[in-house]
């Protein structure tokens, strides 16, 4: 196929191709027009007066054209009104009105940049789609355009490489993933992978066979592939973050429930170095529950020994009590013994 590609605004019926510029030409052109007479109406004035109001003509326009000229008119000339400065002001509007409609004109051809710096991404995105519709037509055929390079380069891509590349492919920024085109395959990798597959051992006549290291398949062959392109068309991402950074602030504190601090930080754009800031409190939060940890290992102590001391001091009063009674029950026992000792006594005495 043709690698070129070739893309135009407009083509005219004999074949000039011209874009958006073309017809604001005219209209810009109007507004120099109106301008320069705008312009050229407030440094001029014009006179009228009968004849003879003044003494000579050209010395009255010389001195009116100085900044600091001075006019003499014969007495009375002002009071009659025989001399007078014409009224240009509905001239001067007239123009400036013109010249207003031709820049409206422009505006109406391509898209306004004056959007406000503090608009919300909501609104600058149909601010933005609604001009867009004017010139939509050139947009469709730039992304076709676009589209058509693109396949060329995938074209391009399938002719003329031919030999094993490695190609990064990553939607995030921490999760590379590495794809092999034109990745030779010999028998003896198809083998040892059919045998970690099935389980079954290769016998070693088999490794030593110099068959094993032909190259028998080609993976991932770039001729034989097909691209599906997408071009999407990245929206206003600052100001959408703004916004949505916004709406959780305002759900969470109608809600009464507090964000945590990590994903306010999270959801916060335009943050240097955000990454570097979460690993950090992440790391910060489990030096924090490390230390909980070891608060509460100690404090769990701390409580088995309570505990132990409190069971041995049971157990000591428990021994006092016992020896208490055994001495009460030792000495009723010997007081009673003597009792019966006295009385045998006094019965062979008597």
């Amino acid at each position: 196929s043709n690698p070129i590609e070739i893309e135009s605004s407009f083509v005219s019926r004999q074949g000039d191709r011209y874009g958006l510029v073309e017809a604001m030409k005219d209209p810009q052109d109007e507004v120099n027009k109106r301008g320069s007479k705008a312009l050229h109406i407030l440094n001029v004035n014009q006179t009228m007066g009968e004849k003879g109001a003044v003494e000579n003509v050209n010395t009255m326009k010389t001195e009116k054209a100085k900044p600091d000229g001075h006019i003499e008119v014969t007495p009375g000339a002002l009071v009659d009104g025989r001399f007078q400065v014409v009224d240009q002001t509905s001239e001067l509007v007239a123009h400036l009105q013109m010249m207003q409609e031709a820049k409206s004109e422009i505006d109406d051809l391509s898209i306004d940049a004056s959007l406000s710096p503090s608009a919300s991404g909501r609104s600058r995105a149909l601010e933005q789609h609604d001009q867009s519709v004017k010139i939509g037509r050139v947009f469709d055929r730039h992304r076709s355009w676009k589209k058509r390079i693109y396949r060329q380069i995938w074209c391009r891509m399938k002719q003329f490489w031919d030999e094993e590349k490695w190609i990064r492919v990553t939607d995030e920024e921490d999760a590379a993933e590495f794809v092999g085109l034109n990745q030779p395959v010999t028998l003896g990798e198809l083998v040892q992978e059919h045998a970690e597959q099935t389980g079954e051992e290769i016998p070693p006549e088999m490794l030593q066979d110099p068959r094993m290291s032909q190259v028998v398949q080609v993976r991932n062959n770039v001729k034989e592939l097909d691209m599906d392109i997408i071009l999407d068309e990245a929206p206003n991402y600052i100001n959408l973050q703004h916004e949505i950074f916004a709406a959780v602030m305002e759900g969470a504190k109608a809600s009464g429930q507090p964000i945590p601090l990590d994903i306010m930080l999270d959801l916060m754009p335009s943050v240097p170095n955000k990454r570097q800031i979460l690993d950090k409190l992440k790391g910060d939060e489990q030096a924090q529950e490390q230390q909980q940890q070891a608060q509460q290992a100690a404090f769990e102590q701390e409580e088995a020994s309570a505990q132990l001391d409190q069971e041995e001091q049971r157990m000591n009063i428990g021994a006092t009590e016992a020896k208490m009674m055994r001495d009460q029950v030792e000495t009723e026992a010997q007081a009673i013994e003597n009792q019966m000792v006295k009385q045998g006594l006094e019965q062979l005495l008597g």
